[in-house]
C-alpha cells in the first residue's frame, strides 16, 4: 500500500487587487503561511517588502496596494486582508478566505423539513455568486422548520452538521460538499518507524470497547471490539430495538452503533519533507485518507489529513495533521462578525423506531438547559405532535395535536406569571365539535367556558357571554337551565326584563314603557291566543291618565276604584266598587208601573220609597207602610 500519486508541479502566483480595481503581482514576499482545516479555518499570512534588500532598484509592484479589505489571490484562492501592520517598506499581512465574507450575506426565508444537500446548498448560495457541487451520496435529513434567516456561513455550518457532511473551498468561488472530502491514495505511515519527528496525542476519553443489544422475544447479544484486549471491557449505552429477532442481525446493528468509538482519538503532526522522503509525492490534499500503523497500540488506523499548515513556497515547508477524529465545522466567525445570540444555540435531534411507534424529536438548548422542543409520535392508532417552551425546568407553554381515526384534539397550555395557568382545548369528532377555555389562578380557583356543537344544537356555557352586533334567533329563546330561580335580560341603559322565582314577569324601563300594536286597528289585549282573559290590576298605579282617550264603557271590571277622574263615562256597568264604596252602600231602582216608580233598597235594608204620580204623593215604608207626603 506504500506510495503516492504523481502530482503536477504548481507555480505559486500571488497578486493583490485594490478596492479601486488596480491589480498588481506580489513579488517580494517572505514567510508566507497557509492554514487550512477540514470544515475550519482557511487563512493566509505573509510579510511584504517594497524593495529587494540586495537591489533597491527591484520594487514590489503590489506592495503599496496591500490595505485592509483588499483581495490577495494565491493560486486562484482569494483572501481578503483583515489586518496590516508595519512601516512604509515592509508590511505584515493577515487575510482570511473570501468564503467567510458570506457572513455578511443574510439568507432570507426558511426551508425546513426533509431536505437534500442540493436543495439546501441552492437555498443558501442563491444570489451570492458562488457555485457548488455535491460529490457522492449524502442522505437527506430532517431540518428544523426554522432553518434559514441567518448568514450563509452559519447555515452552511448547520447544513454540514445536519447532513453529517463536509465542505471544501475551491478556487473560483466554488464549494464541494461530500461525506468526506479528499482522495484515498492508500498511502501508509508507520508510527516511530518512517515518521521520526512528529508531535502526536492519544485521547481515550470517549472510548468504548463493548456494547449490548436487546431485541424482541428476550433476544440479547453483545459485541466486543478488537481493542477490548488492550483497554478491557468498557460498555457503551445498550441498544433496545424490538425490530430485531435474529441474533446475527442485532449484533451487526449494535456493531454499527458502536462505530469507531472503540478506537482512541489520535492526532499526529508530520512534515511534508519527511513524507516525501518516505516516497509520498507532493503535498497531500485536505481530507485525504491515510493508513496509520501504530505499533505501540498494535492498531491499524485509517486517518485523514485534517489540517495543512506552513510555507508553500519552500520545499518541505508544509506540515499536515493526521487524525481519526471526525471534523466539526469550526467557529471562525469571531474575527469577522459577532454572532447573533440565536446562532449560538445548540440543537439536537433524534429518531426512535420500535414495532409500536416512531418518534421524531428536535430540541434547542442554551448550554445544558433545554429551551424549546418539537416532537412527533406515530402509533398504529394515533399521531401526536407537540411543541413546548420551557422557562428553566418549568414547562411555560406547549401545544399538542392528537389525531385518531374518528377525532382530532388540539390543546394549548401556557403559564402566565400574572394570571396563572391558561388552557384551551378543541376536540373535533365526526358529529360534534367541543371547545373549552379554562383559567386556574394561583389559589386554585378555576374558571371555564365551553362550546359544544352538534348537527342539531349549539351549547354555550360561560360566566359571561358577550354578543356584539345584531343578534338574530329563530322561533324560541330559552333563558335558564332550570324552572326555578330568577332569570334576567339586562339592557345597557339599565332597563331590564326579569322572570321572578314565583313565575312573575317584570318589565322595568329606565324611561317610558310603551305597549304598541303596529297596525292602525290592532289592539293591546290582556288575553292569550286561546281566549283566557287576565285581570288588570291598577291598584298599585300612582295615577291613571286617560287624556283624550277617556273610557266610554267599563264593562265587567272587578274593580274600577281609585281613578282620579271618572270623566263622563256613560255606564259603570256591574262595578263592585265605585270610589271605594261597594254596591250595598247604595239603593237601586225597582220595577216601574204606570203611575208608580219604586226606589227599593239593598236586600238587607227596610227603607222603601214609592212615588205615586197619579195623586202626587210620596209613600214611605219601613218594612210596612209608615205614611205619606203630599208632593202637590
Amino acid at each position: 500500500m506504500a506510495g503516492g500519486s504523481k502530482r503536477k508541479k504548481v507555480n505559486i502566483i500571488l497578486s493583490v487587487t485594490h478596492l479601486d480595481g488596480r491589480c498588481e503581482p506580489l513579488a517580494l514576499i517572505k514567510n508566507p503561511e497557509i492554514e487550512e482545516e477540514v470544515n475550519g479555518v482557511f487563512s493566509l499570512t505573509f510579510t511584504s517588502f517594497l524593495f529587494d534588500r540586495k537591489n533597491s532598484n527591484i520594487k514590489n509592484p503590489g506592495h503599496e496596494l496591500l490595505e485592509e479589505e483588499c483581495i490577495v489571490d494565491f493560486n486562484g484562492q482569494e483572501f481578503k486582508i483583515k489586518n496590516v501592520t508595519g512601516n512604509g517598506t515592509s508590511k505584515n499581512v493577515r487575510a482570511t478566505h473570501i468564503f467567510f465574507e458570506l457572513t455578511g450575506h443574510n439568507v432570507e426565508g426558511i426551508q425546513g423539513g426533509t431536505r437534500t444537500a442540493e436543495e439546501q446548498a441552492s437555498f443558501i448560495l442563491a444570489g451570492t455568486g458562488w457555485t457548488y457541487e455535491v460529490q457522492g451520496v449524502i442522505l437527506p435529513q430532517l431540518f428544523l422548520d426554522a432553518f434559514g434567516n441567518s448568514n450563509a456561513v452559519q447555515l452552511i455550518r448547520l447544513m454540514c452538521e445536519t447532513l453529517k457532511c463536509e465542505v471544501q473551498i475551491m478556487p473560483g468561488r466554488h464549494l464541494i460538499f461530500a461525506q468526506e472530502i479528499g482522495p484515498d491514495e492508500d498511502f501508509q505511515f508507520r508510527f516511530k518507524h518512517n515518521i521520526s519527528s512528529i508531535a502526536h496525542s492519544v485521547d481515550s476519553t470517549d472510548l468504548y470497547t463493548a456494547i449490548k443489544g436487546y431485541g424482541s422475544n428476550n433476544l440479547a447479544v453483545e459485541y466486543q471490539a478488537p481493542t477490548v484486549q488492550l483497554y478491557g471491557v468498557i460498555y457503551a449505552d445498550p441498544v433496545y430495538d424490538d425490530n430485531f429477532s435474529v441474533s446475527a442481525d442485532l449484533t451487526e446493528h449494535i456493531k454499527q452503533e458502536l462505530g469507531d468509538r472503540y478506537l482512541p482519538k489520535i492526532s499526529i503532526d508530520v512534515s511534508i519533507a519527511e513524507l516525501n522522503e518516505q516516497g509520498y509525492k507532493g503535498i497531500p490534499d485536505l481530507g485525504e485518507r491515510v493508513w496509520l500503523i501504530h505499533p505501540k497500540l498494535d492498531l491499524l488506523l485509517k486517518t485523514r489529513v485534517m489540517k495543512r499548515q506552513g510555507n508553500p513556497l519552500v520545499k518541505g515547508g508544509m506540515k499536515v495533521t493526521l487524525s481519526n477524529v471526525k471534523a466539526a465545522f469550526s467557529d471562525v466567525l469571531t474575527e469577522t462578525i459577532v454572532d447573533l445570540d440565536a446562532s449560538k444555540k445548540e440543537y439536537r435531534s433524534k429518531i426512535e423506531q420500535t414495532n409500536e411507534r416512531i418518534t421524531l424529536e428536535v430540541e434547542r438548548l442554551d448550554g445544558e438547559v433545554l429551551e424549546v422542543y418539537a416532537r412527533i409520535q406515530i402509533e398504529s392508532d394515533r399521531i401526536t405532535s407537540e411543541v413546548g417552551r420551557l422557562d428553566g425546568e418549568v414547562l411555560a407553554a406547549n401545544s399538542r395535536i392528537t389525531q385518531l381515526a374518528d377525532s382530532v384534539t388540539i390543546e394549548v397550555n401556557r403559564i402566565d406569571e400574572d394570571l396563572g395557568e391558561l388552557e384551551t382545548q378543541v376536540q373535533i369528532n365526526a358529529g360534534e365539535i367541543s371547545s373549552k377555555v379554562s383559567y386556574t389562578d394561583y389559589n386554585g380557583v378555576e374558571m371555564i367556558s365551553r362550546i359544544n356543537q352538534t348537527a342539531s344544537a349549539v351549547t354555550i356555557s360561560a360566566s359571561k357571554i358577550d354578543l356584539n352586533g345584531i343578534t338574530t334567533v329563530a322561533d324560541s329563546l330559552w333563558l335558564g337551565s332550570t324552572i326555578g330561580g330568577e332569570k334576567n335580560i339586562y339592557f345597557s341603559n339599565f332597563s331590564r326584563i326579569t322572570s321572578l322565582n314565583n313565575g312573575d314577569l317584570e318589565l322595568e324601563a329606565n324611561g317610558d314603557l310603551h305597549l304598541s300594536a303596529l297596525a292602525s286597528l290592532s289592539k293591546v289585549r290582556f288575553d292569550n291566543d286561546v281566549g283566557v282573559k287576565s285581570i288588570v290590576d291598577l291598584s298599585t298605579a300612582q295615577s291613571v291618565i286617560y287624556g283624550n282617550n277617556k273610557p266610554s264603557s267599563v264593562s265587567y271590571a272587578d274593580e274600577a276604584g281609585y281613578a282620579s277622574s271618572a270623566g263622563s263615562a256613560n255606564t259603570a256597568g256591574n262595578a263592585w266598587l265605585l270610589n271605594g264604596l261597594s254596591d250595598n252602600a247604595f239603593s237601586r231602582s225597582g220595577h216601574v208601573h204606570p203611575g208608580n216608580q219604586y226606589v227599593k233598597p239593598w236586600t238587607t235594608q227596610t227603607i222603601e220609597l214609592r212615588v205615586d204620580t197619579g195623586n202626587g204623593r210620596l209613600y214611605v215604608y219601613n218594612g210596612s207602610f209608615e205614611g205619606y207626603v203630599n208632593l202637590i
